[in-house]
């Protein structure tokens, strides 16, 4: 079926950039990667992944479901810019990540798993982890250091906190010095996004 919408311990200072292109655990059964992984069939198998998450835009039919008889399939059309708007997306995007944990595994991923997919696990750790947005962002970015989230998504991630704090969950407190503010992205920091970033890059060609 395919519905269509317009634990890895790994440390940093163990990151190589030829991870970008493989697919990393966030949460149990909960994986985070680029395009060339969802093209991998033995390693999904090899993590019993059973269900895909798509994020692209809608120029990006480039970036399409690899094995659609063989995997249960969500395309989240939505563009790599700060003006796009996640919020209203995500009650039915993280339905389908439960499902797909539940289910087996899922994998989330855009062309490059940094920006767009990058900002939906961030929301759905958010919520499974009742985090904020910096915790979980760092929770993410330790497990995949790559990670990215464009300024418009991470600001709406803020408002998600906020919103999820107003219907009373509170996000649990962090250790003190547990946030490397080294490797956390901040909110006047130039938008760094999927699209341009990885221009050049050969991952759409693994």
């Amino acid at each position: 079926m395919m519905q269509q919408m317009g634990n890895s311990d790994t440390e940093c200072v163990e990151w190589q950039y030829e991870m970008r292109r493989v697919m990393q655990e966030i949460l149990p059964r909960l994986f985070l990667g680029p395009y060339a992984a969802s093209k991998k069939m033995a390693k999904l198998r090899e993590h019993n992944i059973t269900h895909i998450m798509v994020v692209r835009s809608e120029k990006e039919r480039i970036i399409a479901p690899a094995y659609p008889n063989d995997f249960q399939y969500y395309i989240l059309e939505i563009p790599d810019c700060p003006t796009a708007s996640l919020l209203p997306y995500l009650p039915e995007v993280l339905a389908f990540i439960d499902a797909g944990r539940t289910s087996g595994g899922i994998l989330l991923h855009c062309d490059s798993g940094i920006s767009r997919s990058a900002a939906v696990t961030i929301a759905y750790v958010m919520r499974d982890q009742n985090l904020s947005y910096d915790q979980a962002f760092q929770y993410v970015a330790d497990r995949r250091c790559c990670v990215h989230p464009n300024l418009g998504f991470m600001h709406q991630l803020g408002e998600y906190e906020f919103i999820a704090q107003s219907l009373g969950h509170t996000p649990q407190q962090q250790p003190a010095g547990a946030v490397n503010e080294g490797r956390k992205r901040g909110f006047d920091d130039a938008p760094m996004l999927d699209d341009v970033e990885m221009q050049g890059d050969n991952s759409m060609q693994e």
